[in-house]
């Protein structure tokens, strides 16, 4: 079942967002709730027209990889990632699920369980304007999977408040 899913994701990526010419294994995550929490990180084999070979990972180990400390096929060369695209907080990877829920979906005691998409209505999908600038991302708004150098430049992006409240205000 786990396979079949992370088949069916990545066979509905192969039809979107190639803007990416790199072929090898790129970082990917996907922003929905799993048996692994709200986002789940995976590195996959890109060929420039579809993926194949995915593994996911724990959180520790994605930042672990994209920090060059750990062993990856997506960072062959350890290479500090964090530092190359300029993301001074590496803590915003926690605050992911905040680009497509308004509240936290599962039960938390924490004061920190406002989303930033605010969309109350519907809770669980950001508002047409934020998939918008989502999209322009290079996020996949239909399974919010981001991959490659665009996953590094949203994250970059996540560390400006200015960002922040744009995404957040936007209508």
């Amino acid at each position: 079942m786990k396979r079949l899913f992370v088949f069916l994701l990545f066979l509905m990526l192969s039809f979107k967002f190639f803007a990416q010419s790199d072929i090898g294994y790129v970082f990917v995550i996907k922003i929905a709730p799993s048996w692994y929490g709200l986002v789940t990180f995976y590195q996959v084999f890109y060929d420039g027209k579809g993926f194949s070979e995915s593994e996911i990972l724990t959180k520790t180990q994605f930042i672990r990889q994209i920090q060059g400390k750990e062993k990856s096929w997506a960072n062959p060369n350890k290479e500090n990632l964090l530092k190359k695209y300029g993301i001074r907080n590496p803590g915003v990877i926690d605050s992911l699920w905040k680009l497509r829920f308004a509240v936290y979906p599962y039960k938390k005691e924490n004061a920190d369980t406002l989303g930033w998409t605010e969309n109350f209505q519907n809770p669980f999908v950001p508002k047409p304007a934020q998939k918008q600038i989502l999209a322009q991302m290079g996020m996949d708004t239909v399974f919010y999977t981001i991959f490659g150098e665009n996953l590094f430049n949203l994250l970059k992006a996540m560390n400006d408040p200015r960002w922040i409240a744009q995404y957040k205000n936007a209508q």
